[in-house]
């Protein structure tokens, strides 16, 4: 008789309480992971573009009312 180790973990979805297998690394329970199936992968969603050039940083603006 093998054991079935269970964790306890909160979704990341709605933030239920739910027991997962050891050996898997999912995130949402069941109802959530059905729901979120329909929307793209973390890795796809990212937009390839250019890279920006090395000397360009962003210009934070001082506040000169006084």
């Amino acid at each position: 008789m093998n054991p079935c180790y269970l964790h306890l973990k909160i979704c990341e979805g709605c933030g239920r309480l739910w027991a997962r297998s050891q050996a898997t690394a999912e995130v949402y329970c069941r109802a959530c992971a059905v729901h979120f199936a329909d929307f793209p992968a973390p890795g796809s969603r990212r937009q390839k573009g250019r890279p920006r050039k090395d000397g360009r940083r962003p210009v934070l603006a001082r506040g000169g009312a006084q």
